[in-house]
């Protein structure tokens, strides 16, 4: 998407325990925001200038990629 770039990281088995805690910190933490096409996401703004979400969203168990972007862009 070169209007709105991400970055993100794909979780392994060397970083599971770190993953595992960013994914819960956006469940718990994160705000519910509606993309251009109508999907809704939930973003974790940590105050430090990106928005993080999780690819699937809510099932910890499914999730492979959390996503970050400069908070304000039109990533989903």
């Amino acid at each position: 998407m070169p209007n709105a770039p991400l970055f993100y990281v794909v979780r392994t088995p060397e970083n599971n325990t770190e993953y595992e805690r960013l994914f819960n910190l956006i469940a718990e933490q994160g705000v519910w925001e509606e993309w251009k096409d109508g999907r809704h996401y939930r973003y974790l703004y940590r105050g430090d200038g990106w928005k993080y979400w999780s690819m699937p969203d809510g099932d910890l168990d499914k999730s492979v990629v959390i996503n970050r972007a400069r908070a304000g862009s039109e990533q989903p």
